[in-house]
């Protein structure tokens, strides 16, 4: 007759919760063939190198994929640039020449110092129409 093994040694996979539930359900039928739960330990689970390497991939690829497909959609905004040329023709008329205006304002100041230097104005009375002269330039 054969003799029984002195001990069982069980995997139970999956996350936490669904290991426990098949460890109390496969104890359950163990206890009734005399074989009674020792120890255990729990391992959470960890990916591999290669596994870790093809999500980083993806998730490359895919965050790519919709950055890209959000550049399609979304467009940034414009730049307007403008060069203008300067055609004389057609730009606006020159301002009056003043020339012979600000010749009339410097004979009329002549005229006033030649007043002031006679003494038929004061030296105030000259500065006063001076600057008002200046002042209309």
């Amino acid at each position: 007759m054969l003799t029984p093994p002195q001990t069982i040694t069980r995997t139970y996979k999956g996350p936490p919760d669904r290991a426990a539930l098949l460890f109390q359900q496969d104890a359950a039928e163990l206890t009734t063939q005399g074989y009674y739960p020792m120890s255990q330990t729990y391992t959470p689970g960890t990916w591999g190198c290669g596994a870790f390497l093809i999500a980083l991939a993806l998730a490359i690829v895919l965050i790519g994929i919709l950055i890209f497909i959000y550049m399609l959609l979304v467009k940034p905004d414009g730049t307007l640039v403008v060069i203008y040329e300067y055609r004389p023709s057609e730009a606006s008329p020159a301002p009056p020449d003043r020339t012979e205006e600000r010749e009339e304002t410097m004979r009329a100041i002549d005229g006033l110092a030649d007043l002031r230097d006679r003494g038929a104005i004061t030296p105030d009375e000259f500065e006063a129409k001076k600057r008002d002269l200046l002042a209309r330039l």
